[in-house]
């Protein structure tokens, strides 16, 4: 009996181990550390009140800059009021003075936390701390600094967001498997809610019992491809700015040099990717083949 290769026995111990990580983390781990962390509260968060008035318009800012807020994070703030957000900033490490004094200028608070279950542990901390404010919202923005964002001033990117009259609006509609929609998400580096999501008792059951997890591979399928799915199975509208359907409109509908320009300029992360792309730019200039393909 032939044995399998080396790296195939090594992928599958190393996915046992995955799953047995998982595993832990779900039943023990996180789940007891979620329990200190609500204990200890009051000792671990910072809130500081920024100068800015809490509209019924509300941009969650998730920030981990422990080295110093960089100067993209302000005009993420600027481009957020002067589309009539107002801003919660919450930092997933502490701020210096001087950084608070002049975050304080651009937000309405500013809650400073330990960096507990990444993005979604701090989306998590400003959804409830709206919640303890009993403040009745129309619309509601979760986004996070892994983005520059706006990369122009002139962005309409939420002003479209909007017009896509969505309970759950992105960027990215993010389809892994055309065979398995239960993987669907919207991407989470900026999420959009209508007031209809913010108060359905399915997104704010999801909220409060969330539980944090800082294996990023949890915080993904509990996280962000949960939240999604979660409004899904209780008939929220879910859209985005760009997914699967949209791009193959896009891509469809341009002439072959358009399309071939394209091509030529994708770039793949892995062999396979690149070996298919190289064989479509062949068959382009043999007259074969390609377009359907790509």
């Amino acid at each position: 009996m032939k044995l399998p290769p080396l790296w195939k026995v090594k992928r599958e111990l190393w996915r046992v181990k995955e799953k047995a990580d998982h595993l832990l983390h779900r039943v023990i781990i996180d789940p007891r550390r979620q329990a200190r962390y609500e204990r200890s509260r009051k000792e671990l968060i910072n809130e500081t009140p920024g100068r800015q008035l809490l509209s019924r318009r509300v941009a969650v800012l998730v920030i981990f800059q422990p080295k110093g807020i960089a100067a993209s994070t302000f005009l993420t703030l600027r481009h957020l009021v002067l589309q009539d957000w107002s801003v919660v900033i919450v930092a997933n490490s502490s701020v210096t003075d001087a950084d608070r004094v002049h975050l304080a200028e651009h937000c309405a608070m500013i809650i400073e936390r330990p960096n507990v279950g990444y993005d979604f542990g701090a989306y998590r901390e400003g959804w409830l701390w709206l919640e303890r404010q009993g403040h009745h919202l129309d619309r509601l923005i979760l986004m996070n600094d892994s983005t520059w964002f706006p990369l122009r001033a002139e962005d309409d990117t939420l002003l479209r967001m909007e017009a896509l009259n969505a309970d759950l609006a992105g960027h990215i509609f993010k389809s892994e498997s055309a065979l398995d929609p239960s993987r669907d998400h919207v991407e989470s580096h900026l999420l959009m809610f209508s007031g209809s999501a913010i108060r359905h008792p399915s997104i704010r059951s999801f909220w409060s019992n969330y539980v944090m997890s800082d294996l990023r591979a949890m915080t993904i399928k509990q996280g962000e491809k949960g939240l999604t799915q979660t409004a899904l199975r209780a008939g929220l509208k879910v859209d985005a700015l760009l997914g699967r359907d949209r791009l193959f409109a896009l891509l469809s509908a341009l002439p072959d040099p358009e399309l071939l320009t394209v091509l030529r300029n994708l770039v793949f992360h892995d062999a396979v990717g690149r070996d298919l792309q190289a064989e479509l730019l062949i068959a382009s200039e043999a007259g074969g083949p390609w377009r359907e393909r790509l």
